[in-house]
């Protein structure tokens, strides 16, 4: 079954951090997808869950308007979502990433995370009114 979220979901491990809940938290690195030269986006991954970030709030879609898959998945920013840091300082990581043509202001106050699990497809569907 294909989850309403895009793209399907192809991991390899790497980092591996503990919680203060005890939850085991990993950070896969990017890579290249065998045979394809598609290079894959680092991932936060819980109890074999990938945390995928989603605007939820404003009818302005986070995916559907940059198209970044990076962004997607940033494990900074999923970081930045749990620590319930402000939209101003997600915009500035854009920022200094070189996304911020990319990524307006605005998308980035009240993002979401969405844990999908590892080995499932999903599909961003995002309506604006």
């Amino acid at each position: 079954m294909e989850k309403e979220l895009s793209s399907s979901v192809h991991l390899e491990l790497g980092m591996k951090k503990k919680r203060n809940s005890g939850q085991e938290t990993e950070v896969s690195h990017g890579h290249v997808i065998p045979n394809s030269g598609i290079t894959r986006a680092p991932r936060v991954i819980r109890d074999g869950k990938v945390a995928v970030i989603y605007q939820p709030n404003i009818g302005i879609g986070w995916y559907s308007v940059h198209k970044i898959e990076a962004l997607l998945f940033a494990p900074e920013i999923v970081f930045m979502i749990e620590q319930k840091e402000s939209g101003s300082k997600v915009h500035e990581y854009c920022c200094s990433m070189k996304y911020g043509s990319a990524v307006m202001a605005i998308m980035c106050h009240g993002l979401s995370i969405n844990w999908v699990p590892v080995s499932e497809e999903f599909r961003i569907h995002e309506y604006d009114g």
